[in-house]
């Protein structure tokens, strides 16, 4: 539910590709909770891939200048909760997965999520036009935005590391930000190129530096035992 939520606020905030590019500090999030809930210090790679994300950060939401902000501050909350509920939305679920399928996690994940949201928002109380071209997109953001996307995330998790999984999912932020260009015009600086850049690369050199064995998955797993 936090994953969504804060997501979608931060798309409100900002728009799709800067949304996006914040949600994907996830991994610099996972290994600060290694080092400050499992004292485990962070390896050179790991070390690394916070300073790109946070420098690439920097340049997306100051563009150098530390006494500007060129999104709302809102954006920018939004847009690191959402990381930090990517990164619960991939630490959570590993004990789940040993004893349950993904299907089965993904189900119980979004039913309890809907009714938690619909005490605070009943869906009966939405007023939305029910043209074909509005249920079209409630239906295509439910089905391959939530739950398949969701889905195969943790079925994927069965199957590959998930080094290779974080690796996989770059193509996220990669989309976004050529698909905000070309069809819905966002405005993208080279100081917003190179802060994307530094953010998506940490995927890369967190999965480089942990080599064939995933040493944080690994590690969270033999803690939570």
């Amino acid at each position: 539910m936090p994953v969504q939520f804060t997501y979608f606020l931060a798309v409100e905030a900002s728009n799709a590709a800067t949304g996006t590019i914040l949600q994907f500090m996830g991994p610099v999030f996972i290994a600060l909770w290694m080092l400050v809930a499992h004292c485990q210090l962070p390896t050179r790679a790991e070390g690394l891939a916070i300073i790109c994300a946070l420098l690439g950060s920097f340049l997306l939401v100051t563009h150098g200048n530390p006494g500007t902000l060129v999104i709302s501050v809102w954006a920018l909350i939004w847009g690191l909760l959402s990381g930090v509920s990517s990164a619960t939305n991939t630490l959570l679920p590993t004990k789940l997965l040993t004893k349950y399928d993904p299907m089965t996690v993904n189900t119980w994940s979004m039913l309890l999520g809907g009714i938690l949201f619909n005490l605070v928002q009943p869906v009966w109380s939405i007023h939305i036009p029910l043209t074909a071209l509005n249920i079209s997109k409630l239906v295509f953001v439910i089905l391959f935005g939530t739950l398949l996307a969701f889905l195969f995330f943790l079925q994927s998790l069965q199957y590959i590391r998930p080094t290779v999984v974080s690796l996989l999912d770059a193509f996220e932020p990669l989309s976004a930000t050529v698909i905000a260009v070309v069809l819905l015009g966002v405005s993208f600086g080279w100081l917003d190129i190179l802060g994307s850049v530094l953010i998506i690369s940490t995927v890369f050199i967190l999965a480089i530096g942990q080599g064939p064995n995933d040493r944080t998955a690994e590690n969270f797993k033999e803690s939570e035992h």
